[in-house]
């Protein structure tokens, strides 16, 4: 069959599951700020799949009014984690301070009992768990790229000091669990943990850090204990921060 017939009817059909996708129209209400329509037809949705209507429920509560709809807001994601196919680890960025009281504590463990559940093959499950926290945390801004223009602008700046700090506190706890753990490796910790430790120390603005990593990046990944594209990126990350011509061409400049 003709390569273009087959590209053609590859894209007719991502074109269609997308429009036949109800939860992408929801999507793209949240990511346009449109956050009440986005609530009204999570709720249409709710029977099913009550995992994803209450996530876009509770982000966009979020974003309209945090302290006003904090009862509500728990309440939400108090029935998410009750299905124990739900885990919330994208919680600890979206609603940190939210959480800090007896609710927020049980709404936690449950979390983490259903993350235990869903893995049981993992060796360090409490730690994997909190890289998946510190990685929902590195893209919690980074991800509003998705964001229309105008919905951004207002709080782009504000929301940014918050991401720098994300950033700074991820590279503390990644650290540590590097020193008592080795770097989290895709067969220890799942590839998901060890992207999300990838994306950590790439995103951060001191050069020397990543040098200081960039040796075990390369060694775990000629051992294909990583992604070799983890070295790749950040290799090309640290020549371009330094002035220099990239290698293997994985940076927009």
């Amino acid at each position: 069959m003709n390569i273009k017939i087959l590209l053609l009817f590859a894209l007719t059909v991502c074109n269609s599951y997308a429009q036949n996708d109800p939860f992408q129209n929801i999507s793209d209400l949240y990511y346009n700020c449109q956050y009440k329509e986005a609530i009204a037809k999570a709720h249409l949705l709710e029977r099913e799949n009550r995992g994803s209507a209450y996530y876009y429920i509770t982000l966009s509560l979020v974003e309209l009014d945090p302290v006003y709809y904090k009862d509500t807001i728990l309440c939400y994601l108090e029935k998410y984690v009750s299905d124990t196919s739900n885990y919330g680890s994208f919680m600890e960025a979206y609603f940190g301070d939210m959480l800090k009281c007896k609710r927020g504590d049980n709404i936690k463990k449950k979390s983490f009992d259903n993350f235990c559940k869903k893995s049981p093959q993992l060796k360090y499950p409490e730690i994997t768990y909190k890289i998946y926290e510190m990685g929902n945390k590195d893209q919690w801004h980074r991800n509003r790229d998705g964001w229309s223009y105008e919905c951004r602008k207002a709080t782009d700046s504000m929301n940014w000091i918050k991401q720098k700090q994300y950033d700074s506190s991820n590279l503390v706890e990644l650290e540590k669990i590097v020193e008592k753990y080795g770097w989290p490796t895709d067969d220890i910790f799942g590839n998901m943990s060890s992207f999300s430790c990838f994306l950590i120390l790439q995103h951060q603005k001191d050069v020397k850090i990543q040098e200081k990593y960039l040796p075990i990046i390369d060694s775990l990944a000629k051992l294909k204990k990583i992604d070799a594209w983890d070295y790749f990126m950040l290799r090309d990350r640290i020549l371009i921060t330094k002035g220099e011509k990239q290698l293997f061409g994985t940076q927009y400049t």
